[in-house]
């Protein structure tokens, strides 16, 4: 499998572990890549891992009005590395409340191509749930642009303000640079 799939922020203070992915994990193309990537991954965050981990589905409806299914992305890694997991449909069935995060020592959040996603709301159970030594895999393509880019005039779903941005900085320990990384001459 290809190793640049591997990159991104990985963040260990000790009791907190976040894996994080700008580009989106339904940006793999090869099974095995995501496959090894999920397994990876998952035992990075929790080496012991012996219950279920929380899938959050976050990406739809798309900006456009059609409905994602990166969830079978996540779905097939996980049941292809015998990691069991429950779900939740952030469109359906509303934020997740920390409580529901909490039961789980392992969240595997994604939001596809979706946007705005992570809310204020959001944001909040997600710190409180990694203060208290939460695990969280987290992948989207475009949640820095989401949280932290107000200047862009193709930002028309933009939420950014200095709270997200800095949330964006403080929880997932990265920066926002520009939402292109194409090299255009």
């Amino acid at each position: 499998p290809n190793n640049m799939y591997y990159v991104g922020t990985r963040v260990d203070n000790g009791t907190t572990r976040i894996a994080y992915i700008a580009f989106g994990f339904e940006g793999i193309n090869e099974l095995a890549d995501r496959d090894l990537l999920m397994n990876k991954t998952i035992w990075w965050l929790n080496p012991s891992l012996s219950s279920n981990v929380l899938l959050v589905d976050d990406d739809s409806p798309d900006p456009w009005g059609g409905i994602a299914t990166y969830e079978t992305y996540y779905n097939q890694s996980m049941d292809n590395n015998g990691i069991g997991h429950d779900y939740w449909k952030v469109y359906t069935q509303g934020s997740v409340p920390l409580a529901t995060l909490q039961a789980y020592p392992v969240v595997i959040w994604f939001t596809g191509y979706s946007f705005p996603t992570l809310d204020s709301n959001d944001r909040i159970n997600i710190s409180a749930y990694l203060d208290a030594g939460g695990k969280l895999f987290l992948s989207g393509q475009d949640i820095g642009w989401d949280l932290c880019d107000n200047t862009s005039s193709t930002n028309q779903y933009a939420q950014s303000s200095g709270t997200s941005k800095t949330w964006y900085e403080t929880y997932l320990h990265t920066r926002y640079v520009i939402d292109d990384t194409c090299i255009h001459s």
